[in-house]
């Protein structure tokens, strides 16, 4: 039975004219709802008793709001309602809350009722709930638009790092640096200490600023896959690292046989500069670091080895060395700032590539790089 307790007679004449259209309104399998201009509920039938799971004596004269909680995934509720007031009606997709707390999605169509003298009396709400490949597809939506609104704050807080950050650091190292290239014979021990930290400071946070940076443009990139020759690139690398290598003596050995990917040369350089550099940073010490490249090539997949003699790294942080800001040393021991493998990680999600480690702490790292690859 249908309940109106509280209801405005002329709201319900204006929607129910003929005992047929009121019964019609109760057997419809969609929710129809009947509210008076501020919302209050007025009708409310069979079908929304089953789908909000309220029963219509419960809810007769309370405001829609209280008893059913609506998101609007795409507009603002006072852009709708404006809508509503100015055009008479407003179709779209919602997200409400049952009774019982539950999410469903409900496609939602919304009229001004008008009486004999066209002058808006309520309101009639028909809401049908949406099957789940529609449901599906008001998600991919929501997520879409979440994933924009994202990448727009990323591109926002990268230029105020790349800007607002960097300005006031540079003048800080820049008056250190002068400050030690005038005055330095007049300072004493203890202030040339603090001078030197602070010109050490300042280089290591242009550098993290550097690297989170070239992290969060990572995901912007668009990727351009190009004929490269991993000979040539290697070459590149070795020569890019030559201060590095000379410093410490290092010894990087290259296979016989390398080939040629189709793949984007820059997240190439990426990945395959930080894997080698920290292999020649994390050495152990007294001992020279040895680098061992490797290349297996397969049918559909191309796996470059990188093993060293170095550190070794606890099995219990082979899957943590991926995660930003992850540094097993101290910064005072080993340089670097806990980026470098996460930049890899990222660049070869990007490439529909995969990389693991094998390790033994003391005992060196082999470092797996797949990639993909088509003959």
């Amino acid at each position: 039975m249908k309940t109106e307790l509280n209801t405005q007679p002329d709201l319900i004449a204006a929607v129910e004219t003929s005992p047929f259209q009121a019964d019609l309104l109760q057997h419809v399998p969609d929710a129809v709802i009947i509210t008076d201009l501020d919302f209050n509920i007025n009708s409310w039938n069979n079908a929304a008793e089953t789908i909000y799971g309220w029963q219509a004596h419960e809810v007769i004269g309370k405001r829609l709001g209280n008893i059913v909680s609506t998101t609007f995934p795409h507009n603002h509720q006072e852009a709708v309602i404006t809508h509503l007031f100015n055009v008479g009606n407003w179709q779209g997709q919602v997200i409400q809350k049952r009774r019982n707390g539950q999410e469903i999605h409900i496609s939602a169509s919304v009229s001004l009722v008008k009486d004999s003298n066209d002058h808006s009396v309520g309101v009639i709400i028909i809401n049908r709930p949406l099957a789940k490949r529609n449901t599906e597809a008001v998600e991919i939506k929501t997520l879409t638009r979440e994933v924009d609104r994202l990448n727009k704050e990323i591109k926002a807080i990268s230029y105020s790092v790349s800007h607002d950050l960097r300005a006031p650091l540079r003048a800080i190292s820049g008056f250190a640096q002068v400050i030690t290239q005038r005055h330095w014979a007049d300072l004493n021990g203890e202030t040339q200490h603090f001078l030197s930290n602070i010109i050490e400071a300042s280089n290591h946070l242009d550098q993290l600023i550097n690297d989170l940076l070239t992290y969060a443009r990572l995901g912007h990139r668009v990727i351009q896959p190009r004929s490269v020759d991993l000979a040539d690139l290697l070459d590149h690398i070795i020569l890019t690292l030559s201060e590095e290598i000379e410093k410490t003596d290092a010894k990087i050995d290259l296979p016989d046989t390398l080939c040629t990917l189709q793949t984007d040369p820059f997240l190439m350089t990426q990945i395959l500069t930080n894997v080698i550099e920290n292999a020649i940073i994390y050495h152990r010490p007294n001992l020279k670091p040895h680098i061992i490249i490797s290349c297996q090539i397969e049918p559909e997949q191309v796996v470059i080895g990188i093993a060293d003699n170095g550190l070794g790294i606890p099995s219990e942080y082979h899957h943590k060395i991926f995660d930003i800001f992850q540094r097993l040393h101290h910064h005072d021991t080993y340089d670097g700032n806990g980026i470098g493998l996460c930049l890899v990680k990222k660049a070869l999600d990007l490439l529909s590539g995969h990389i693991s480690i094998e390790s033994i702490e003391g005992n060196g790292s082999i470092f797996w790089i797949t990639l993909p690859h088509a003959d």
